[in-house]
């Protein structure tokens, strides 16, 4: 799903992605700066379906699943 919304994100001019970070044991989604490389923000993985619904983009991401 990850990959579904950096594409999303992409395609609609948004530059800042998200990357899957697990090693602190908690699956944790962080957004990047892609400029810097920077983490500017991080939710854990069960604040994932809230976060794309934020985004406007969860009907793509949980429409692609199906």
């Amino acid at each position: 799903m990850v990959d579904q919304l950096n594409k999303y994100l992409n395609d609609s001019g948004r530059p800042n992605q998200y990357r899957v970070d697990t090693a602190g044991g908690a699956r944790v989604i962080q957004e990047i700066n892609p400029a810097n490389g920077r983490v500017i923000g991080q939710f854990s993985a069960d604040e994932f379906p809230a976060l794309a619904r934020g985004l406007g983009v969860s009907g793509l991401l949980f429409n692609g699943l199906a």
